[in-house]
C-alpha cells in the first residue's frame, strides 16, 4: 500500500496534467479552502499570503509540492482542503481510495432536499453501469487475470451502487426513527 499523502498526490497530478490547471492554480484553490475552514488560531501552516498574487501562487504550489514529494510531513489539517479542491471526478476517486484504506466507502450523507426518486433513478442508473461493467468480466465464463483490464471499472461502478444503496437506507432509517418519535402535546386549560 503506498502512502497516504503519495494517493493524493497521484490524483492531484491527475487532475493537474489531464485539465492544463498549473499547480500553482491548484494551490490557490487549496490555500482558499484552507484560510476558509480553519480558524486562524488553528493553522500550522504558514501560507504565502503577501499580495503578489503570481509569487504568492508560485511558493504555495512549492509548499504543497513538499508535502507530497515527502520533503515536509503532509499535516492533516489540509487534507481536506486538498480533496475538496478537486474537481468532482477526481474527488470522488480520491475519496473513494482514502475510504478504501479502511475498509470503509465513501457514502454521501442524505440531505433533506434529496428526492427519493431522484435517488431511485440515481440507483437504477448506477446499477446498470455495474451490470454492463460485470459484462465484460463475464464473456468467458470466469473471473481470472485476463479479466485484470476490467477490474478497475467494475469495482467503481459496484463501490457506486453500494455509496447509493448505503445512503437510501440511511435515508429510509432515519424515517423509521422519527415515526417512532411521539410527540406528546399539553392543551391549554
Amino acid at each position: 500500500m503506498t502512502t497516504r499523502n503519495k494517493t493524493i498526490k497521484q490524483y492531484v497530478d491527475a487532475y493537474t496534467h489531464e485539465t492544463n490547471v498549473s499547480e500553482a492554480t491548484f494551490a490557490d484553490m487549496v490555500v482558499s479552502l484552507y484560510v476558509c475552514n480553519i480558524k486562524e488560531v488553528d493553522r500550522t501552516i504558514k501560507f504565502h499570503m503577501n499580495g503578489d498574487a503570481y509569487n504568492d501562487m508560485r511558493a504555495n504550489a512549492q509548499i504543497l509540492r513538499r508535502f507530497f514529494n515527502g520533503e515536509t510531513r503532509l499535516p492533516c489539517e489540509i487534507e481536506e482542503s486538498i480533496v475538496l479542491s478537486l474537481p468532482v471526478p477526481w474527488r470522488e476517486s480520491l475519496l473513494q481510495d482514502l475510504s478504501a484504506r479502511y475498509g470503509l466507502l465513501p457514502t454521501p450523507i442524505p440531505s433533506e432536499s434529496d428526492c427519493d426518486i431522484e435517488n431511485a433513478g440515481d440507483l437504477f442508473k448506477e446499477f446498470g453501469e455495474a451490470l454492463q461493467a460485470l459484462s465484460p468480466l463475464l464473456t468467458d465464463g470466469r473471473i481470472d487475470k485476463t479479466d485484470l483490464p476490467h477490474a478497475d471499472k467494475f469495482l467503481k461502478e459496484v463501490n457506486d451502487v453500494m455509496g447509493l444503496l448505503t445512503s437510501l437506507t440511511i435515508k429510509v432509517g432515519d424515517l423509521k426513527r422519527e415515526s417512532n418519535i411521539k410527540v406528546v402535546q399539553f392543551k391549554k386549560t
